[in-house]
This record gives C-alpha cells, sequence and structure tokens, in this order.
C-alpha cells in the first residue's frame, strides 16, 4: 500500500522544496490520544494481517498469526 504513495519520492521533493522539516515538525505535533501499549499494539497487527490474509482468500494465515 505505502508503495504507491512513493513516499521516498515524496521524501525527496519535500527535501529540494525545503518543505520537508516543516512536515515532519507539523507530525510531531499531532496529538494523538493515549499510547496503546505493546500488548495493544501486537493485537491491532496481528487483527490487521488477519484481515489481509482473510480478504486473499485466508490461505497461508496460520503462517503469520498465532489462533486467537
Amino acid at each position: 500500500m505505502f508503495r504507491r504513495f512513493e513516499p521516498d519520492r515524496t521524501i525527496e521533493r519535500l527535501h529540494h522544496a525545503g518543505l520537508l522539516c516543516e512536515v515532519v515538525d507539523r507530525f510531531l505535533s499531532l496529538e494523538l490520544g493515549a499510547t496503546l501499549s505493546a500488548d495493544d499494539m501486537g493485537f491491532v497487527f496481528e487483527c490487521l494481517v488477519r484481515r489481509s490474509a482473510e480478504q486473499k482468500g485466508g490461505a497461508g494465515i496460520d503462517e503469520h498469526v498465532p489462533p486467537p
């Protein structure tokens, strides 16, 4: 998914335009709410991997995510 946004190219363009530091500073100033614990982040990751695998037919899902 991220490749579609061409992050390397975007970063390069922002750098050459002198805007990269400003963009990074704005992201750093965002209030994103409560921080998730490592366990919660693991749960989110497992859910995303499981959902992605299910959308592709569910084949091989057990290779990436342990059973609940």
